[in-house]
């Protein structure tokens, strides 16, 4: 007779979940110095559609950006000047023009 392991019904089920991460920060944006999400980063976590300046750290050093939803980046302080919406994730900001610009925020 041969003895075959079992695994518990629960153990199943929990282990397709442990490989899908949820974010419970959905109103957030990450602007990373490097590409592919690197280097240092800046974090805002509340989405209430105010201008948010970038600081002085950061400004203009952002290569890669995450958000949850859509936001406005700007290349002047007080959401002046040049912008460009993005929805989605951007490993290389360099690829649409907008690395080491951004100096403000909406979203």
């Amino acid at each position: 007779m041969k003895i075959v392991p079992r695994i518990p019904s629960v153990l199943l089920l929990v282990l397709p979940l442990a490989a899908c991460v949820v974010d419970l920060d959905d109103d957030k944006v990450t602007l990373y110095s490097d590409k592919d999400y690197e280097g240092a980063r800046e974090q805002w976590f509340d989405r209430n559609g105010r201008c948010r300046d970038v600081p002085g750290y950061a400004n203009d050093r952002a290569s890669s950006i995450k958000c949850d939803g859509e936001v406005t980046v700007y290349d002047h302080d007080d959401c002046r000047g040049d912008s460009r919406t993005f929805r989605c994730n951007v490993a290389n900001l360099h690829d649409y023009g907008w690395g080491d610009r951004i100096s403000s925020i909406r979203y």
